[in-house]
Order: C-alpha cells, then structure tokens, then sequence
C-alpha cells in the first residue's frame, strides 16, 4: 500500500474595500466595470450652411462655424481641410485676409472651441457643394455641407 497525501484545492478572492466598509460573511460580492477611457468627440456647428445665389467670379461675406469638443478629454492636433465635390469654389481661413481660422493646429481641450470662416467664391456658373471636414487623430472627424450658387453678370 502506498502512502498519499490528500489533495487540498484552494481558491483564492482579491477584494478592495472603502475605507469603513467591511465584509459580512456570506454577503455576495457584485464585480463593478472600470469607467471607459476618456475620449475626445469633436462637432461643427452649424452642421450645413447655404450661402444663396452670388455672382460668378465675385465672393460673399465669410460664415463662422464653430467647431467644439464636447468629450472628456483633449483632441488631437486639428486638421481643416475642404473636400469634394467642389472644393475650390470656397476659401477658408488664412486664405482670406483678416478671417481667422483658429482651429488649424490647434488642441482643443474638452468643453473648449474654435473658429472656421469659410467664403463662398465661385470661379464657374451653377450650384456648388463641398464639405468642412475637421479631423484629429483623437476625436475623430467632424463635417459641415456647404452648398452656394453662382450665376452669371
């Protein structure tokens, strides 16, 4: 007969307690999720503009969009650019003497904003469109429609 020792199986339970608190035996412990990160979310206002009916060749007044972080933490380097269909037909910031764009480049801390003056300028007849897009690497990408149209003298 060959001698054995007994196998003992134990299990082991890491808890954290408040300062005060205290366990009751038997009480069930309930798991609590961690909160999710903080997390930049980026948007423009308004979220689309027209700018009517202007002369061909000629440029209206700059319309401010505001462009506001309203996550919880700060955005990455904000990139402003004008994309399709019709790009060219609109001007922003430095672009334009003494229209500020204050958002290029900037950082925007949770709860803060800035600036984007955007003009409509057609160089050809007709209906334009093109889209404000302010982009971060945190916070993600924020777009606003611009429509205008041009007509001849």
């Amino acid at each position: 007969m060959r001698n054995t020792l007994p196998v003992r199986r134990t299990r082991y339970v890491l808890a954290t307690f408040a300062l005060g608190a205290s366990l009751v035996a038997g009480a069930a412990c309930t798991p609590t999720k961690a909160p999710p990160p903080a997390t930049p979310v980026l948007s423009i206002s308004p979220s689309s503009f027209d700018y009517g009916d202007i002369e061909t060749g000629g440029g209206t007044d700059p319309f401010t969009f505001t462009v506001a972080n309203n996550g919880s933490a700060d955005s990455g380097e904000l990139d402003v650019a004008l994309e399709q269909p019709d790009p060219t037909q609109f001007k922003f910031g430095q672009r334009i003497p003494g229209v500020d764009d204050t958002c290029s480049g900037a950082v925007l801390a949770s709860g803060k904003s800035c600036t984007i003056g955007i003009e409509f300028a057609p160089t050809s007849d007709g209906s334009h469109q093109a889209t404000l897009a302010v982009s971060a690497d945190l916070g993600g990408t924020a777009n606003a429609v611009l429509f205008g149209t041009s007509v001849s003298h």
